[in-house]
């Protein structure tokens, strides 16, 4: 069992209703979730943690980490990929699109592709690793009647893979939703902080994130003013700026949130 990436054997299933999702509309997204796909577990097993103690990891599961995590998806370094950090925040928002859940430690993360029983059910585990499956479900040679008609059972599980996967609204025919704006505010605000250029452990960056998240949350829960978004952003961009670097950006940009809290909470409510 490989804790470094995929094992190269075997295959995966994939639905088509994957175009129609969120995560489709992002490259880097994509190239995760699909790489999530494939690393996962898809017996249970145990695996050497460190210190020779063995960790157990499930069907569905895989072990990794940021660094792992990068070079497993990067393995030929160039000018133009993304940094740890980068996909370590990818690996974040797929998670708060609930297409999968972490569990961190200070040695490794064990990251669970949610509803993968959904994804790869164990009726297609047996077919011989070196037979081609034939797409129609025919015997050779003999052509199907008609590819049209879907069968039911098969709409009914693309159709719990399209919830599972968090599929966006559709309207007039086009996906409206790409990423939850509360979730893509708060990339934007570590982007602009410059926290990725920190070194840090892997709980921390995720520390760090959920306490940018918990602002947007506040936001549109109304706890905090509309009017915060754009200030908030305004004051990430200088805090980033500003030369030399702060100590701790973060800091600084939570206690002005803590001021517009404290505000919040003073404001006088309205009637009713």
């Amino acid at each position: 069992m490989r804790t470094d990436g995929p094992d190269n054997n075997g295959w995966v299933r994939l639905y088509r209703k994957l175009i129609e999702s969120a995560v489709w509309q992002d490259d880097g997204l994509l190239k995760l979730w699909v790489y999530c796909l494939l690393a996962a577990n898809h017996e249970p097993g145990w695996v050497p943690g460190r210190g020779r103690t063995p960790v157990r990891i499930e069907r569905g599961q895989f072990m990794t980490g940021r660094f792992a995590l990068h070079g497993a998806m990067y393995p030929k370094k160039t000018k133009h990929i993304p940094n740890p950090r980068t996909v370590w925040r990818w690996l974040k928002i797929l998670e708060n699109m609930e297409n999968l859940s972490t569990r961190m430690s200070n040695q490794f993360t064990i990251v669970t592709v949610l509803n993968y029983d959904t994804y790869q059910q164990r009726d297609f585990q047996n077919v011989p690793q070196n037979v081609p499956r034939v797409s129609n479900g025919c015997p050779t040679g003999v052509q199907r009647v008609s590819t049209n008609k879907k069968n039911k059972k098969k709409e009914e599980e693309e159709e719990e893979f399209s919830a599972a996967l968090g599929s966006p609204p559709v309207e007039n025919g086009e996906s409206k939703a790409i990423v939850s704006p509360s979730v893509d505010l708060a990339v934007t605000w570590y982007e602009l902080l410059k926290l990725e250029h920190t070194k840090q452990s892997e709980e921390k960056d995720q520390a760090d994130f959920e306490d940018l998240l918990s602002v947007t949350y506040d936001i549109d829960a109304g706890k905090l003013p509309p009017s915060a978004r754009e200030t908030l952003t305004t004051l990430a961009h200088q805090i980033g700026n500003r030369d030399p670097m702060p100590n701790s950006p973060l800091g600084m940009f939570l206690a002005e949130v803590g001021k517009m809290r404290l505000r919040a909470s003073r404001a006088p409510k309205g009637p009713g």
